[in-house]
């Protein structure tokens, strides 16, 4: 019985040590678990598109990665990137919504503490297409507002300094009257009062397919009356953006009615917005961002009524030459058919 029992604990002994060799073995073998990288997504100021957007981002990314982790900061823009040039190893793990336009300004230094190189667009997600809009349906082109009274933004905004340059190129800029008024519920309250005869206002639109989505100035303003567009054409926004190599685009938005009034389609300034990093960011990190975009861009419309317009289609669509998109960015998406990105 003893030596039955001794042979028996043998076997087991030896079973053991086998099994164990092998479980060592396999786990050496195994690919070891990324460490947890951590991003943070600068948003825009709470309530805001961007914001909500951005937070959609860091929850999907949160959900899907496995070793990516995000926390979304409310900052706006402009302190995002004041914050990556005051603390330069942030390059290599921040994100913000962004516009192409806002790019540019900021690699010469416009609104920043300092010049700012690098940034790189990881996606497009839509447009905010600007143009003139009045309530007066006999202002529908550059001549027709000769010798009426614009309402401007105030001289620090990017629209303030690129609708002057529209009438500068239609030869009329000397010929409108201009009235700072201020942001663009400030506009919409102007045209209203008819304290101004037209103005630059915009919708959101999908920077593919031109469908819109109002913004609230907007949505007032539609709720009071018709309201009529006095498009940008592409061949004044071509001239423009070769004269100050600044992505200078158009994008189509389709007619609309809102509150029984209706609102033409028009062609407006693209301020094409996207998830925008800088070129330090780890090429690893970017690819799995890129991935999540790219795999579940059709959950971001659960978020906000503007997630609809990010898709397969114009995550790559954005209104820029192909190299302002993060190398490890085209590779990505070019690993997925797409034989170009960008607008050039």
């Amino acid at each position: 019985m003893k030596k039955l029992f001794l042979i028996l604990f043998m076997f087991v002994f030896v079973v053991s040590l086998l099994l164990s060799e092998c479980i060592t073995k396999a786990a050496a073998q195994a690919p070891k678990a990324k460490e947890q990288y951590y991003l943070e997504i600068h948003g825009l100021q709470f309530g805001y598109v961007g914001y909500v957007l951005a937070f959609a981002l860091g929850d999907i990314i949160n959900k899907k990665s496995s070793w990516l982790r995000a926390s979304v900061l409310s900052s706006g823009v402009v302190p995002a990137v004041n914050t990556m040039i005051k603390y330069p190893e942030k390059k290599k793990n921040m994100i913000f919504p962004g516009s192409t336009l806002g790019m540019a300004s900021f690699e010469k230094g416009e609104g920043v503490a300092a010049p700012l190189k690098g940034l790189k667009v990881l996606a497009g997600t839509y447009a905010i297409s600007e143009s003139f809009v009045s309530l007066n349906p006999n202002i529908k082109t550059p001549q027709d507002l000769i010798g009426k009274r614009f309402g401007n933004e105030v001289p620090t905004g990017m629209s303030h300094m690129f609708f002057k340059w529209f009438l500068e190129e239609w030869g009329i800029k000397d010929k409108v009257k201009e009235v700072i008024v201020g942001d663009a519920a400030a506009k919409k309250d102007a045209l209203i009062n008819r304290t101004i005869d037209f103005t630059s206002l915009s919708f959101s639109a999908d920077v593919v397919s031109g469908e819109p989505q109002p913004t609230p100035a907007m949505l007032e303003l539609m709720a009071s009356s018709n309201i009529f567009w006095v498009s940008i054409d592409k061949a004044v926004a071509a001239s423009l953006r070769q004269k100050t190599n600044l992505p200078i685009y158009t994008t189509h938005v389709k007619e609309i009615e809102l509150s029984g009034h209706k609102s033409p389609a028009y062609d407006g300034l693209s301020y094409s917005q996207g998830f925008v990093c800088h070129e330090e960011m780890p090429d690893e990190v970017v690819e799995e961002i890129c991935r999540i975009l790219w795999e579940y861009a059709d959950q971001f419309r659960d978020y906000h009524a503007t997630g609809k317009f990010i898709r397969k289609e114009t995550i790559v669509a954005q209104k820029c030459p192909e190299s302002w998109y993060h190398p490890a960015a085209i590779k990505l998406y070019k690993s997925k058919g797409i034989p170009k990105l960008g607008s050039e």
